[in-house]
Order: structure tokens, then sequence, then C-alpha cells
């Protein structure tokens, strides 16, 4: 026994001279520091502070590299988008599944958002946005972009989003592919081409859902404004949608058809012109118009939840469980892209009629 203690001790000496660690500290299951990294794909910048947040697109932390968040934020007075027309965001924000609390954007210019502009080459990616209060008396408003030509995937929003045209609760316009995505905000805009995703879509928008209510000057649907792109496996759930003027166009999922399939909207969904309720639905909800097929309660939000939205085309939308969690009397939950749960509780709730 003595032996045995004596062989012990010696190889215990032996690990702490070699300087040998035990794998559960090991530097490689440790948190990066905030700041670090080279903004390659393999090694991201380290986004672990507000301060090196608004880092992105300044000095080395160009347009163009690699981000990866590792902590939640929580930022305090006026944000500044990320990039704009000119000068696009062409690189990769990965939010892995860690939130951004209180963003607030209080502007009279365009294309305002998390980031301004995305472009062809951007990807952002697993982002919490809790809390937004986006107010622009611009157009191409957004949550997450003002305008969206790259991707947009796996991100969730909460809160309020105020413009004039173009104005979306996750982007103010797209171009590219927004999916697996949620929004909860209220969406307004003084003139046209108001949506609960998108303004205007010109791009892809799929496996989608939203919850908020929308109202604008004209022009206005429950997923997308104007569509002359691709919705396809989305789902509005809004209370109302309402326009201001009598004879303009709106639609429970969207304001011209583009190409629509298998999206729905909920059951008894109120649209009103210039305060008059609309009765009759032309053409009559199905999944390949601008009103899309009825869901009741029961299935988006009840007993039957978690079999409706993870059903098929027709029966529903086929949302699948690699980025999704369902439990019946509850909404989807997202995962991130890589299968992982989201950082803080999620509670999307549809609002009352």
């Amino acid at each position: 026994m003595k032996k045995l203690i004596v062989i012990t001790m010696l190889v215990v000496m032996v690990f702490r001279v070699m300087g040998c660690k035990n794998p559960a500290s090991s530097s490689t299951n440790r948190t990066p520091a905030d700041g670090s990294g080279s903004g390659t794909e393999a090694a991201p910048f380290i986004v672990g502070s507000a301060a090196s947040l608004e880092k992105i697109g300044t000095g080395d932390w160009t347009l163009s590299a690699h981000y990866r968040q590792t902590v939640n934020i929580t930022l305090s007075g006026e944000w500044t988008p990320i990039g704009n027309m000119a000068d696009a965001f062409q690189g990769v924000y990965d939010g892995a599944g860690f939130s951004i609390n209180n963003l607030s954007v209080s502007a009279d210019t365009h294309f305002q958002g998390f980031f301004g502009f995305i472009g062809k080459d951007g990807v952002v990616r697993n982002v919490a946005l809790r809390n937004v209060n986006i107010i622009a008396a611009g157009n191409s408003v957004g949550s997450i972009s003002g305008f969206n030509d790259g991707i947009i995937k796996n991100c969730y929003v909460s809160g309020l989003v105020s413009g004039e045209m173009f104005v979306g609760g996750i982007s103010g316009g797209n171009g590219g592919i927004i999916e697996n995505s949620y929004t909860t905000c209220d969406v307004t805009g003084s003139v046209e081409c108001i949506g609960g995703i998108t303004g205007i879509n010109t791009g892809t928008i799929q496996n989608c859902y939203v919850t908020g209510n929308i109202s604008g000057f004209s022009n206005a649907g429950g997923i997308v404004g104007e569509n002359e792109g691709t919705i396809k496996n989305s789902v509005a759930l809004n209370s109302e949608v309402t326009i201001t003027v009598a004879f303009n166009a709106i639609g429970r999922v969207a304001v011209d058809p583009g190409t629509l399939t298998n999206n729905f909207a909920r059951a008894g969904m109120v649209l009103k012109r210039d305060g008059t309720t609309i009765d009759v639905l032309t053409p009559t909800p199905a999944s390949d118009n601008i009103h899309g097929a009825d869901v009741v309660p029961a299935d988006f939000n009840g007993a039957n939840s978690r079999t409706w939205w993870t059903s098929a085309t027709p029966a529903g939308p086929g949302f699948n469980a690699a980025n999704w969690t369902f439990a019946n009397n509850r909404l989807p939950h997202l995962r991130t892209t890589t299968g992982a749960v989201f950082r803080e509780a999620q509670n999307p709730a549809v609002q009352s009629p």
C-alpha cells in the first residue's frame, strides 16, 4: 500500500512539472477572450461585450470578416447600424444562440437595423434580438437588417419596428434568403410595403412565422408587404393587419402573389382598410394565394400544435426538429444552426384578437 501511495505521489509531481491539466479545465473548453481572433472562419473575431459589438466594421474588424458572439449583451444608448448600401456587410456574424438586448434606433435616415445592409456574401445566423425599439423616419427599416441581399437564418426578434416604406420585423427589404426565423414584433409604416418578416421580398422566405400586428398606409401583409419573390412553408399568426387607405392592397400572408407555396394564416385574422374590417377574402384562403390557408388555434398553439407544425404539406408547414423544438400548447422554439438551444428562454405567443 505504501508503495502504491509513493507511486501515485510521483505521478502527480510529474504532471505538475510537465504542466499537465485536467481535461475539464483545458483551454479548449474555455470561452475565448473578448476581442480575440483574427477574423477568419477558423478564428473569428470574438464578440464578448457591447464594446466589441460596436467595433464591427472599424479598423481590422472589417465588414468581410467572421464574428462569433460568446455572451448575452445588453445595449444602452442609440445603435449605429453595421454596414450600408454603399459598403455592405459581406462577412459572417454568428450569434451562437446568445442574445442582444435593448437594441434601440431613433434615426431619420434609410437602412436602419442591427445591420444596415447585408450584401450578397453576408450571413447572419443564430441571433436573438430581444426587446428592440427601432423607430426611423426613413425607408428600408428592420430589426436584423434594413435590407438583406445575403442570408439570415435561425434568428428571432421581439419588440417594435417602425419606419416609412419597406419596413419588416426581420428585414426592411429582402433580396436574399430568410429562413428558420420568427418575430413577435409589431411593425408599423407610414407609407407602403409593411410586413411581419419583410416589407418587400424579391428573394426567398421559408419556414418562418410571425405573431405581431402590422399596420401601414398601403400594401401590408402578415409576412410580406409586397411579394415579388418566393414565400413557402411560413405562417402568419398576426391578430390584425391594417392599412389606412380604403382601396389599396392587403393580404394575410402577402400582397401580390409572386411564388406562394404551402403558407398558412390565422383563421379569424382581422384585415382592415381605412378602419373597416374586410369580411370577404378574395381569393378564398388557400396555401398558394396571398391569404394563405386557414389554421386554427388548436393546431398552431393548442393541443395539436406539436403534430401540426411538423406535418408536411398540405397538413402543416413541415418545420423540422433540426431547427425547432416543439410541444403541445405552445409555439415552436428556435434552435441554432448547430441544433443547440438559445441561451435565454423563449416565450413566443400570439396576441389576443
